[in-house]
């Protein structure tokens, strides 16, 4: 095999290829990501089929977080723990599922059923929702935000933010996702752990992407619910709001910090370079070698 010659993908390594692309799609991005790509592997439509990507898409969704209105405008998220099947998903606001598009990414009909209320988990569960919606209404953007709360049977109560603001015109997108988990099931100090995802594109004259994580652990008194839902409430405001402002310090002292590790912005001197003086003794110098 000659060096200009290279030996094609098989069909499972394109596949493998196209997955990983969709899934790291930006937010706002991922069907013009799939488009191009069915596009470019049109000589073999079967390793982009409508089922494969269904599948792929699911994927995508729910680690994203994504949420969209239902029928009544109220925003539903899409993720893991609520996922009764492949296009089914759990909303704990008003204990009801819903049929979701994953590629229209839009939700449909309410599906009959319901989850089982737990007694001792639901009052918690209920006052965290109510205290992280108002934490979000302050928060965020209206439309731009979504929250759900979930109860499990022995107590752990798992809690979703999850935002996204979409500008692709101006060419940038950007995603927020945090998830944290709390037992309830007996009173006392315990550990909320989260994790906050984000992701930001910016893409007019270039490509950047920003994508970082955090992890957390506080602790939290769990009181009765009516104390518990504010007191997680503000631990998650806290987490979330040293997290923003130490991730615009960190951009902000990168100029003087990082770029100046690997540049000098001045000479070993501390003053600018004369250019035009030194300009003219360079190329003295380099006559006398003519």
């Amino acid at each position: 095999m000659s060096d200009d010659e290279y030996e094609e993908a098989t069909p499972e390594e394109k596949l493998k290829i196209a997955t990983h692309f969709i899934l790291k799609s930006p937010n706002g991005e991922v069907n013009d990501v799939v488009s191009d790509l069915q596009k470019l592997l049109s000589n073999d439509p079967n390793i982009l089929s409508k089922s494969t990507v269904e599948r792929i898409l699911r994927k995508y969704n729910t680690d994203q977080l994504f949420f969209a209105p239902d029928a009544n405008n109220d925003m539903v998220v899409v993720s893991d723990i609520g996922e009764k099947d492949s296009s089914t998903y759990f909303d704990p606001k008003q204990n009801r599922f819903l049929k979701f598009d994953h590629h229209k990414k839009t939700f449909g009909a309410q599906v009959p059923g319901e989850r089982k209320v737990d007694a001792n988990t639901e009052p918690y569960r209920k006052s965290i929702e109510s205290s992280i919606d108002k934490y979000g209404d302050e928060s965020f953007t209206d439309g731009k935000y979504a929250a759900a709360t979930y109860a499990s049977p022995n107590g752990l109560i798992t809690m979703i933010v999850t935002a996204k603001n979409l500008n692709l015109r101006n060419f940038w997108s950007g995603g927020w996702r945090s998830v944290y988990t709390l037992d309830v099931s007996k009173k006392g100090s315990k550990e909320m752990k989260g994790v906050i995802k984000l992701n930001v594109h910016y893409f007019e004259d270039g490509n950047v992407q920003l994508t970082t994580e955090f992890k957390s652990s506080v602790p939290i008194k769990v009181d009765t619910p009516e104390k518990t839902g504010p007191a997680v409430a503000a631990a998650i405001d806290k987490i979330e709001s040293d997290f923003q402002k130490n991730l615009e310090e960190f951009y902000v002292r990168m100029h003087e910090t990082t770029f100046k590790a690997m540049r000098r912005f001045l000479p070993l001197t501390g003053t600018k370079m004369k250019w035009k003086i030194h300009g003219h003794s360079l190329a003295d110098e380099v006559s006398q070698f003519q």
